[in-house]
């Protein structure tokens, strides 16, 4: 396995452990998703897949591989940023608060899903902020690139 790693070059090499580190650590997520709280399996996949979309989105937005999508993310985060830090920041508080603490106590299913949603949002958002970063981008100049 070594020898095979070795023998790729600079963003080869870089990509594959990018991704079977991310492999890893989804299927550890993966596991715990049956291990953790068995009841609720379902909302918690669901929760994690909506963390591992806007993961997505949010990996691509942050690595722009050209100008016309520097200027096209910037454009868009100025949008997202607005809504944000008006809207929707005023209302996250009061729903925090219902959904995380029952009866001034902690709700711990709920405390589960933030986990698995925050988890799915940061793997995927750099996983495909590398993938993007290595992959997409020539790693010298004076190398020729061959695909």
């Amino acid at each position: 396995m070594m020898k095979f790693l070795e023998s790729l070059s600079g963003n080869k090499q870089n990509i594959l452990s990018i991704n079977f580190t991310a492999i890893f650590f989804s299927s550890i997520l993966f596991t715990c998703l049956f291990k953790i709280a068995p009841e609720r399996v379902w909302l918690n996949l669901l929760i994690s897949l909506l963390g591992a979309l806007i993961g997505w989105v949010f990996g691509n937005a942050g690595s722009p591989v050209s100008e016309e999508e520097e200027k096209t993310f910037s454009e868009l985060a100025k949008v997202v940023a607005t809504f944000f830090s008006g809207y929707l920041v005023s209302k996250l508080d009061r729903f925090l608060e219902r959904v995380l603490f029952t009866n001034n106590q902690i709700d711990e299913n709920s405390w589960i899903s933030v986990c698995f949603f925050s988890s799915d949002l940061i793997l995927t958002s750099v996983t495909v902020f590398l993938n993007r970063t290595y992959g997409l981008k020539p790693p010298n100049q004076t190398e020729p690139t061959t695909f």
